[in-house]
């Protein structure tokens, strides 16, 4: 197995470079000068992330080096930090959420998403006593989300006003990611928490005791879990006209290592993997396998997309229509 230190150290100190160096976008051609030569490719990732699984396997299984491309990678602590870093050019590629991405396609930034994308696996979790009211008993509460305006706020949002609770009668807290949403929930600063299953496992790894309310894996959270995507990967049209032979190479690794990852014949080496990433045992490492090993798609669906920038955008939805925010290879 190749090691995981690479792309993770890289990723760990250029993270001041993400903010700092995103000052324009590069308009060189990435592709090399010989068919056969190798390309250089910068990413901008989530670290300590599942959203960064497929680029992770894809460089720890040498999918990237098959593809002929060499990848270097830049951390980033939020989608909007992520979206900035892209935007700016620091990054060629990078992984993001619908809440950044729309919004900046649709105020004109030169940017397309790229699959794979990862279907909505956000939840909504509470202690017992307020869970058992459903999402009624959240009106009044106070709710553990990563940043305000986030992905996780936008998804509770949702969730409460497809269930006839006005948004606005629950109080949303910034708990930051997963192991800081756990210490916010165990130190009875919020009464529930918007999370993923690597969320459920910071929890658990605590002690707390919880009640999921919503899933979106399981229906219960209403329309948003059967059209909602959860990330996908974005680059700049500029980028990839400049240098189509490189973002198809990162297409075709990308496919690869999706494929690897769903089959059943990898899971204890992808688990090694997530848990090597996510600096977590591999016990607590498996249900996270086991919820979201499959929901990684090589096509991002045009209804899909246009369903996700209704809820994003609302009635600027048309200003990122399908055709010209998505790029071919998705």
């Amino acid at each position: 197995m190749k090691s995981f230190h690479k792309l993770a150290g890289a990723a760990l100190l250029a993270t001041t470079v993400l903010v700092a160096s995103a000052c324009g976008t590069s308009q060189a051609s990435l592709d090399p000068g010989d068919v056969d030569g190798t390309a250089s490719l910068t990413l901008g990732i989530y670290p300590n992330s599942s959203l960064s699984l497929p680029a992770i396997v894809a460089q720890n299984q040498g999918f990237f080096a098959d593809a002929k491309l060499d990848v270097s990678t830049i951390a980033g602590k939020s989608g909007p930090e992520l979206t900035a870093a892209l935007i700016g050019g620091s990054t060629q590629v990078a992984i993001t959420a619908p809440q950044s991405a729309l919004p900046a396609i649709r105020d004109g930034q030169d940017l397309m998403a790229l699959a794979p994308a990862i279907d909505l696996n956000y939840l909504i979790a509470g202690r017992p006593d307020v869970a058992e009211n459903g999402v009624s008993g959240l009106k009044g509460k106070k709710i553990g989300v990563t940043a305000r305006g986030s992905a996780s706020e936008a998804f509770a949002r949702e969730v409460l006003a497809d269930a006839g609770v006005n948004p606005d009668d629950v109080t949303f807290i910034a708990v930051g990611p997963s192991v800081t949403n756990a210490s916010a929930f165990a130190q009875g600063q919020t009464d529930a928490f918007v999370g993923s299953p690597s969320t459920l496992t910071a929890m658990r790894q605590q002690g707390l005791d919880f009640t999921i309310i919503a899933d979106a894996s399981d229906g219960s959270a209403g329309p948003i879990g059967e059209y909602g995507y959860g990330g996908f990967f974005m680059t700049s049209a500029t980028t990839a006209a400049n240098s189509p032979q490189t973002i198809g190479r990162f297409c075709t690794a990308m496919n690869d290592a999706t494929a690897y990852i769903a089959d059943p014949a990898n899971r204890e080496t992808v688990i090694a993997i997530l848990a090597e990433v996510m600096n977590a045992p591999a016990a607590d490492i498996t249900p996270i396998y086991d919820a979201e090993h499959t929901l990684w798609s090589n096509t991002i669906d045009p209804g899909r997309w246009q369903k996700n920038a209704e809820w994003v955008l609302g009635p600027d939805a048309a200003k990122a229509p399908f055709e010209s925010s998505v790029h071919a290879c998705s």
